[in-house]
């Protein structure tokens, strides 16, 4: 994460991520244990990017 600007990038994408896992859980009635769980899984779901090679995360233009 040695680019701010793509830290920044992946930080609001688990940010907006979280917001809409939120949003859909409390229209399906989710239970605070269930959404914390899924709050979680939201906010990690792109840990593994961090190991993996910087060609890989980043889309081309088109």
């Amino acid at each position: 994460m040695d680019d701010p600007t793509l830290a920044e990038d992946m930080y609001a994408h688990s940010l907006n991520v979280v917001v809409l896992a939120l949003m859909v859980a409390r229209s399906h009635g989710y239970n605070n244990d269930q959404i914390r769980s899924l709050m979680t899984g939201a906010i990690l779901h792109d840990i593994g990017t961090k190991k993996s090679p910087l060609r890989l995360s980043v889309k081309k233009s088109v």
